[in-house]
């Protein structure tokens, strides 16, 4: 890895390290798409706040990206499932916050496999391995894991999350080699926010949504760790090793939340999470 591929892999680390303790008050606290309904309505904001520095990126061969109906589908296809995706979020979050995060693994080794062998993904044979053992590890801390203590209808929920979010890295990756990431970022967004007038996100939801401050913070810390995520997309680092960055910081989470809010055995949540970051170290260095 370059100097400026290290550097955007710590801002990522550390951002993705304070969403799931920003997101868990609004997960026990409100309904879980008050929380998608805030995120959609500071994704906007997102937009608003980068057009003035961003705008050129929205010409693509001398014209807007209106002329590629498919990377419009990608990006509303990519706004409505994260939508969907931070809905589930929330609802496992309320029985454990490692398996809100956790359970990315197991998405990510199936999407970053799927890209390389059918998109044309740049990784090399050890990644691909890897990124296989980190999944590997996702499907054993639903087994024997936090995650096996969740309830049945949360464990479906797990699943439904895993898969959808396979889907958005696929759209991620073909979107932006198509276009760029502020292109995915622009659709991607208003599609998520449109989504909860769809949703028929109620007016006490909005309320909670918009002015309480632990919606307002959560809001803040997904905001800016999307719009540095996003400006990272295959420009700096490939998609399938920018969200794995994105989970690396999931030992912490875990050790976290075993000793603060009980989830399970300190020692155990450290073991999944550091052989997780072991096998991620060809992906890093490779």
């Amino acid at each position: 890895m370059t100097t400026l591929q290290l550097l955007t892999a710590l801002a990522i680390f550390i951002l993705a390290g304070l969403r799931p303790f920003a997101f868990y008050p609004c997960a026990k606290r409100f309904s879980s798409k008050t929380s998608s309904a805030f995120t959609g309505v500071w994704l906007v904001i997102g937009i608003l706040i980068t057009l003035p520095f961003f705008h050129d990126k929205l010409i693509i061969n001398n014209q807007y990206f209106f002329h590629d109906p498919l990377t419009i589908v990608f990006g509303f296809i990519k706004g409505s499932l994260l939508w969907v995706i931070i809905n589930y979020r929330q609802t496992i979050r309320k029985e454990s916050n490692s398996s809100s995060v956790y359970y990315c693994f197991i998405s990510v080794a199936i999407g970053a496999c799927i890209n390389y062998f059918f998109f044309g993904a740049k990784l090399s044979s050890i990644q691909v391995v890897a990124i296989v053992a980190i999944g590997f590890l996702g499907l054993m801390f639903f087994l024997i894991g936090h995650a096996n203590k969740l309830q049945k209808q949360t464990k479906i929920v797990f699943w439904l999350s895993v898969i959808l979010l396979v889907i958005t890295m696929v759209t991620d990756h073909n979107a932006i080699s198509r276009t760029n990431w502020y292109v995915q970022f622009v659709i991607a967004n208003i599609s998520f926010f449109l989504t909860s007038f769809i949703s028929r996100t109620t007016k006490q939801e909005w309320k909670d949504a918009l002015f309480h401050k632990d919606s307002i913070r959560a809001g803040i810390v997904f905001l800016v760790g999307e719009i540095v995520i996003m400006s990272s997309l295959v420009t700096i680092l490939p998609v399938s090793v920018a969200l794995l960055c994105i989970r690396l910081s999931t030992p912490v989470v875990m050790v976290i939340s075993a000793i603060a809010l009980k989830e399970g055995k300190w020692y155990e949540q450290a073991a999944f999470g550091g052989l997780t970051l072991l096998a991620a170290l060809p992906l890093i260095f490779g």
